[in-house]
């Protein structure tokens, strides 16, 4: 479990002459992946996303068939056609869930608020878009988000009581064992 206190922060002196350094390298880095990423999936949207498939089973197959998007297939096969972009969506989430919470003091209720706030944005976009292809893949993209979330809920329930704690442990320890089972091929 997360606990209070636990983690690195920019907010003491020792650390801050990093700030501007470590904030000018993520924006770089994001921006710069993302822009990359994007670049290279929108020059080849129209085969990635065939314009004249039938259907979005057409459309898979049509682009897992075709050699010259080989080499970005790993960026694009995971997401149905029309979210073939999503992996842009997935790094930025990744950056903001590791990386900015260093702005915040370590423990601090601000950046546990950071982090349940992506966390639950990131299960609302995951439940509304329905971007992976298979079924197994989006039911294990949103335990995974509602595992991160019930952690750090757990970090705000620690101080509660211990019934609450137990409450939460038990959620999360459900939602790891529902990931475990749904990733098991069936015989």
């Amino acid at each position: 479990m997360a606990t209070a206190g636990s983690g690195a922060s920019l907010s003491s002196a020792k650390y801050s002459v990093y700030e501007l350094p470590l904030f000018v390298a993520i924006g770089v880095l994001g921006g710069l992946l993302g822009a990359v990423t994007g670049f290279l999936l929108w020059r080849s949207r129209d085969r990635i996303n065939p314009p004249n498939a039938d259907s979005e089973a057409d459309a898979i197959t049509t682009r897992m068939a075709d050699p010259e998007i080989a080499s970005l297939r790993q960026l694009f096969s995971p997401y149905k056609p029309r979210w073939f972009f999503f992996e842009i969506v997935e790094c930025m989430r990744k950056l903001s869930i590791v990386c900015v919470p260093v702005f915040f003091t370590a423990g601090s209720s601000e950046q546990l608020v950071f982090a349940l706030v992506i966390t639950f944005l990131t299960f609302g976009a995951y439940w509304s878009l329905k971007p992976y292809g298979d079924p197994t893949d989006m039911t294990l993209a949103l335990i995974a988000q509602a595992i991160i979330f019930f952690t750090l809920c757990s970090s705000v329930a620690q101080p509660l009581s211990s019934g609450m704690d137990v409450v939460l442990t038990t959620l999360v320890v459900g939602f790891v064992a529902a990931s475990f089972l749904l990733s098991m091929p069936c015989f």
